[in-house]
């Protein structure tokens, strides 16, 4: 475990896409934290994290009910525009991270743990629970996603179970709604109930197991060998230490081994997973 600590020090200051447009990044004009961080989950799988963050946007913003008067974002359900969509661009220099929506552009950094930068402005919110059970285009603004058939009738079981039941506070309960998973719930129930899990998706299932912490083959291997070695303690941050490090330094394209604090202490030949 010495290595994951390594890793949570240098990711106190290292800042990834995960710190910024994550799924617990709810643009402030967002009431309902728990719909967006579920959808987002939701919506993430097999999903770049670009992607899956401009779909939120645009969700949010021009998401269409039936008691939707004079909207200008007005989409055909049943024809996919591009220009419909939001233009979005993210990049890291210099461990300064530059987001770009539309016009506005945004910078952020990264000191002892805390985030520095604006928060995102969004026109308006009609991302509601009131506004997903009457929408009219949320599959047409799912389409840049994989699998976006699948994720809509996941949003639509998620949506029928709050109008009917609340939003779900057990890993029981959440595993109950059909399409929603264990990595995306535990990541919701730890954000917002309590500690139930280690999230586990590539970025934590490769460097766990290029590093020696686990050795499995597959993530909910790796999962429940973690949850056996790994302080509780730790449990919530895990996996946000790992993908930040996944996405920055460690990628599995062009990792940036010159720069890594555990290559050059270990002189270790890491190997691809």
């Amino acid at each position: 475990m010495e290595i994951y600590h390594i890793i949570k020090r240098i990711r106190q200051d290292l800042i990834a896409p995960v710190d910024v447009i994550g799924c617990y990044s709810v643009p402030k004009q967002v009431e309902d934290k728990k719909l967006y961080t579920l959808i987002s989950l939701i919506i993430s799988a097999q999903t770049k994290d670009e992607i899956n963050y401009q779909t939120m946007i645009n969700i949010c913003t021009k998401l269409e009910s039936e008691d939707t008067v004079n909207n200008k974002y007005k989409i055909d359900n049943n024809k996919y525009n591009k220009k419909d969509h939001t233009k979005y661009k993210i990049n890291i220099i210099d461990n300064v991270l530059f987001l770009k929506i539309n016009e506005e552009s945004y910078k952020y950094t990264k000191r002892n743990g805390q985030i520095f930068g604006p928060d995102i402005n969004l026109t308006t919110n009609r991302l509601t629970l009131r506004n997903l059970q009457t929408e009219t285009n949320l599959k047409s603004l799912l389409i840049p996603v994989g699998f976006y058939n699948k994720k809509y009738d996941t949003i639509k079981n998620l949506v029928n179970h709050i109008s009917l039941k609340g939003f779900p506070s057990s890993l029981a309960e959440c595993l109950g709604i059909k399409g929603l998973g264990r990595k995306m719930s535990i990541l919701y129930l730890n954000k917002y109930y309590k500690i139930v899990g280690i999230s586990v998706d590539t970025h934590v299932h490769r460097l766990s197991n290029l590093y020696k912490i686990v050795e499995t083959r597959t993530p909910e291997e790796t999962r429940k060998k973690l949850e056996e070695i790994v302080d509780k303690k730790e449990w919530e941050m895990f996996n946000n230490v790992l993908v930040g490090y996944g996405q920055v330094m460690c990628k599995k394209r062009k990792p940036r081994c010159e720069e890594c604090e555990i290559y050059k202490k270990n002189s270790m030949d890491c190997f691809k997973f």
